[in-house]
């Protein structure tokens, strides 16, 4: 006598479909998609964040340049620059992007070393230039490309 627990007897209240995945797979696309849906997400939110960097960065070289500082919603443009870089160099690698990480880093310490430097010019090119980089392959990632992997 077959066992009611056996492969081999058909159960005709049971319904199975072949071509449906395994439900261990299942929850795994999602979750996938998820998180693509997710880093397009932040790299929307750093291509902005990086734009905000350079326009923060270039007032520091004219303030530099007129020997002034304009304060920008009561804060000082080097702190506010370097608040978005250090945000920047947090979350990108926890986003799967750690060529953003590591670009802003850089930037990131180029503006800690600009209180110390007598002319601050040459730091802050770096630190654009660093920035400019960074905003190009965010650009080329959006696009398919991986640079920041």
């Amino acid at each position: 006598m077959p066992d009611s627990d056996s492969p081999a007897e058909h159960h005709p209240d049971r319904h199975t479909e072949p071509d449906a995945p395994p439900p261990s797979e299942a929850p795994d696309s999602r979750e996938a998609a998820l998180l693509e849906r997710l880093r397009a997400k932040y790299l929307q939110g750093a291509t902005a964040k990086v734009g905000e960097l350079a326009l923060l960065i270039c007032q520091l070289l004219l303030d530099a340049e007129a020997g002034q500082t304009l304060l920008l919603q009561g804060e000082s443009p080097l702190a506010l620059a370097a608040r978005c870089a250090h945000s920047l160099a947090g979350s990108g690698g926890s986003y799967g992007f750690p060529g953003i990480t590591r670009r802003a880093r850089c930037v990131e310490r180029s503006l800690e070393r600009v209180p110390e430097d007598a002319s601050p010019a040459a730091l802050l090119l770096d630190a654009l230039t660093e920035t400019l980089a960074l905003r190009s392959d965010l650009r080329h990632t959006e696009e398919g490309h991986s640079p920041l992997l």
